[in-house]
């Protein structure tokens, strides 16, 4: 049995509740994973090289008029970009299903501009991470489960374009993530989003996206519309300011 568009999720609290919901009708033990990063990242090339970025993310759903619920999937993030090519992350989710589930993540993120000129620029990035976490279990989210608990283990890989006109950007973000929980199955979950992130001041950028996320697992798959709202601070390191002052004091 296949589940179909809108008909796999109304209400934003049960966060992929349906999908999950048909892929347990198999009384799987332990349940089929959840994504490890769930929220996705901004616009690609943000990052100058030596600075922070502290993210305030929130992923939401839609209701049967296609209406969007608050969102209830709180994640975010720090990030720190080595040089203009190279930065890293390491932030965390909470997704609410059954009990409560929570997961860890850390990645790596490359970013090259295609084109710079005047009239804006062209970047694009890949990125690949890990992510570690558990699920509180309950017997609707874990049939047949000895364990109030799973632990999973999963991965994300993804890439992004985007086209800067200052100060707005415009995105296109592709995203895979697979994960397994101890001992079980490994569930695929893609994403899809085109998103818009206004730089209101050198501190601070503000964003929204909007998609689809999928879950494949066996033979059972599903799509979901989503939307994400993201708020981001960019700070100097503070190590970089200490390293530039020690320099120009020889």
């Amino acid at each position: 049995m296949r589940p179909r568009g809108n008909a796999l999720l109304f209400g934003g609290e049960r966060f992929v509740g349906a999908v999950l919901l048909a892929l347990l009708s198999f009384s799987c033990v332990p349940p089929p994973a959840l994504p490890v990063r769930g929220v996705l990242a901004g616009a690609p090339g943000r990052l100058a090289p030596g600075q922070l970025e502290l993210t305030a993310a929130g992923l939401g759903f839609f209701n049967q008029d296609s209406v969007p619920n608050p969102p209830t999937v709180p994640g975010g993030w720090a990030g720190y970009a080595l040089d203009e090519h190279f930065s890293f992350e390491v932030g965390g989710v909470s997704i609410p299903i059954g009990q409560g589930a929570g997961f860890g993540f850390f990645g790596a993120r490359w970013t090259r501009t295609l084109l710079a000129g005047p009239s804006g620029r062209l970047v694009v990035d890949a990125d690949l991470g890990l992510g570690l976490g558990g699920t509180l279990c309950t017997d609707e989210t874990c049939p047949n489960s000895k364990s109030p608990r799973t632990f999973e283990l999963g991965a994300t890989q993804g890439g992004a374009i985007g086209y800067t006109l200052e100060p707005i950007t415009l995105y296109l973000r592709l995203k895979l993530e697979e994960g397994s929980a101890l001992r079980g199955p490994v569930v695929l979950w893609p994403f899809a989003v085109l998103g818009v992130e206004a730089r209101l001041a050198k501190v601070l950028s503000v964003g929204v996206s909007a998609g689809e996320m999928g879950a494949y697992f066996g033979s059972q798959s599903g799509w979901v519309p989503f939307y994400q709202l993201q708020a981001t601070l960019f700070l100097d390191a503070p190590w970089r300011a200490a390293q530039a002052t020690s320099a120009s004091a020889r």
